[in-house]
């Protein structure tokens, strides 16, 4: 596993962003009623999701190490 996870963000004018990470990519903005287009999902709607995605993997690891196949 790599000690390092290189992420490239950028500024696409108004409330826009791009993020690139391991070949994927999120576009971010803000809604209508915010000042943005609408185009993405808000950065506060990745927050969560990804939070609960880290929990969930660390209990799915934690179930599996004590109950190996």
């Amino acid at each position: 596993m790599k000690d390092s996870l290189d992420i490239d963000l950028a500024w696409l004018g108004n409330m826009r962003s791009i993020a690139r990470i391991r070949g994927f990519v999120v576009l971010m903005d803000k809604s209508m009623e915010s000042g943005g287009e609408d185009t993405g999902l808000q950065p506060t709607e990745l927050l969560l999701p990804s939070l609960g995605g880290c929990f969930i993997s660390s209990m799915a690891r934690a179930l599996e190490d004590e109950n190996p196949r």
